[in-house]
């Protein structure tokens, strides 16, 4: 396997290890489960930031984003130098 791919399974894997967000579809509530403290981001697909999260270590966070139009959005955050991205469907 290219050296590419392994950094970039290594990655993928450290990021579902720092934050995981489930359902995923959602009807506008969702649960983020965060093993360190961080701010995050939610942007649109037009990159406009739409929420702002601040999630702590160890914890399970209820979110509501009821507010927002289904669509698909980017749940973006900073952990010392790795930066965490998923993506986060809304359909109500």
């Amino acid at each position: 396997m290219p050296v590419f791919s392994l950094l970039f399974l290594f990655i993928r894997w450290t990021e579902k290890k720092l934050i995981k967000i489930y359902p995923n579809p959602n009807n506008g509530e969702f649960t983020i489960v965060s093993s360190s403290d961080m701010k995050l981001s939610i942007i649109n697909e037009l990159g406009q930031l739409v929420k702002t999260l601040d999630v702590i270590a160890n914890s399970t966070e209820q979110v509501s984003v009821s507010e927002l139009s289904n669509g698909i959005y980017f749940v973006i955050g900073q952990n010392g130098n790795q930066t965490i991205k998923h993506k986060l469907v809304v359909n109500k």
